[in-house]
């Protein structure tokens, strides 16, 4: 899985997932805690609009850290490796 971080008032105007958003909204620059997933992942993880999930990746230094998110929006590109 790969995750992208986004400024999302500059990135409305021209991304192809906010253009392609089949459930939810897109993020705003207020969505701290939020976030969107693929339609895909969101029907293999049987996860919907306001679930929580919690990602856990590596910090620089290695060390363990996880985020609680909700989701406020699916999108679907029609390509099954980019949901």
């Amino acid at each position: 899985m790969s995750i992208t971080a986004i400024q999302p008032d500059n990135e409305a105007a021209v991304s192809l997932v906010a253009e392609n958003i089949s459930e939810g909204r897109f993020l705003s620059n207020d969505d701290g805690d939020n976030i969107l997933i693929g339609q895909e992942l969101s029907e293999l993880l049987n996860i919907g609009i306001g679930d929580r999930i919690t990602l856990v990746g590596k910090r620089k230094d290695e060390s363990m850290r996880q985020r609680s998110m909700t989701v406020v929006g699916i999108f679907d590109l029609g390509l099954d490796m980019a949901n």
